[in-house]
């Protein structure tokens, strides 16, 4: 039954591609090859990473939303208006901003041991490339492994610091929906809801990290307590939960905890920075958005949470997909007159292209220089 499904899963990408393919022949046929190669490779040999093609699935079926109906000659030429004087700005951000969550990262791990800056900002950074190059956020493990590589820490304290991180920068995205919803109220129910969902989940998730870390002593006694369970298996469950639970340390301590939120904020701050150059960077704002009454802050937090919605969405290496689709959405539920005219569409689907590639390209050489650098083994930390 397990199996069916996951085939069925498996195969989403491949009816969808039938379901369309009086549209756009050309398109959808070498895919389609593909697909039912991978199909039949998984029939026979039962492949072990199904999850894997299930999201390059997804990421297929986000990249023809957003770009099947395109002209691709425009779409080149639209990256000729890029003003490049923005680049550099934008690129300095995005290694200043890896670079603060290498330094706030020190405050969740100091109760641990003293733990290189140094360390912090390599590890954090080749997370970030697993994250460009590795479907589903493979980084986040990567940036563990990597830490407790360098530091002889325990690794799954190290990614338990590491989900407390994305939790409080769940708390940040809440807070930019709440603005979002008070200052300029978005009348699409399906934004709301899809907002209001995932600042539901943030915020239920730190409530149970802060039960989980205050009641510890109970968990562990209920676990302990568990008779169905192997002992060799009630054991590893044991030492998994004590280690999470030493990575949750800095609720212990309120001036830490303090510092700690500055940071995340501080860094989302650069990531609105960096939202609005991107705009200004093909003038989009002067050119799409003059007519309306969005002040040019708005709209860098809505398309800052937006991107960030994407992105957690799982999919293909750098969350391809979803990531671009996410930026049409947005232009789409704010100017769906606008968006209508070909010409306009073509335009906003290279910006996307064009936002992808700086946010990914640039921490991929960075994090490659470090595993080249530090002979870091990828495919060894995969096994770990």
């Amino acid at each position: 039954m397990k199996k069916s499904i996951l085939l069925i899963l498996l195969t989403l990408p491949l009816i969808y591609s039938i379901i369309k393919l009086h549209t756009d022949l050309k398109f959808y046929l070498p895919v389609i090859i593909i697909l039912f190669g991978i199909i039949l490779k998984y029939l026979l040999s039962s492949l072990k990473s199904i999850r894997l093609w299930i999201q390059f699935g997804i990421c297929y079926i986000f990249l023809d939303l957003t770009f099947h109906n395109i002209d691709f000659g425009k779409f080149i030429k639209s990256f000729g208006y890029v003003d490049l004087k923005f680049f550099v700005i934008i690129i300095f951000l995005i290694y200043f901003a890896i670079f603060l969550r290498g330094y706030k990262w020190k405050y969740l791990l100091r109760h641990i041991k003293k733990i290189s800056l140094i360390n912090l900002f390599k590890a954090t950074l080749v997370g970030f490339m697993g994250n460009a190059i590795f479907p589903a956020r493979l980084g986040e493990l990567l940036r563990a492994f990597v830490l407790g590589k360098y530091e002889k820490i325990s690794r799954i304290t190290a990614f338990s610091s590491i989900i407390l991180e994305r939790i409080f920068d769940g708390l940040i995205i809440a807070g930019l929906f709440l603005y979002i919803l008070i200052f300029n109220p978005i009348k699409n129910p399906y934004f709301v809801k899809a907002g209001i969902t995932a600042s539901g989940i943030y915020i239920i998730l730190v409530l149970a990290i802060v039960i989980f870390y205050f009641n510890y002593e109970m968990f562990y006694k209920l676990f302990t307590s568990i008779k169905f369970l192997d002992q060799s298996y009630r054991e590893k469950i044991l030492k998994f939960l004590n280690a999470f639970y030493v990575g949750l340390h800095i609720f212990k301590n309120l001036k830490d905890l303090l510092l700690f939120i500055i940071l995340t904020i501080s860094i989302w701050i650069i990531y609105i920075i960096e939202t609005y150059l991107f705009l200004k960077s093909m003038n989009l704002i002067a050119t799409f958005f003059q007519a309306t009454n969005y002040s040019a802050i708005f709209l860098s937090i809505l398309f800052t949470f937006i991107m960030t919605i994407g992105v957690a969405i799982p999919s293909g290496p750098g969350a391809a997909g979803p990531f671009q689709a996410s930026i049409v959405f947005t232009f789409i539920l704010l100017l769906p007159q606008i968006m209508k005219n070909p010409d306009n569409y073509n335009y906003i689907a290279s910006f996307s292209m064009f936002v992808w590639c700086i946010q990914i390209v640039p921490v991929s050489i960075g994090g490659l220089y470090v595993v080249i650098k530090d002979g870091i083994k990828i495919k060894k930390i995969g096994k770990s």
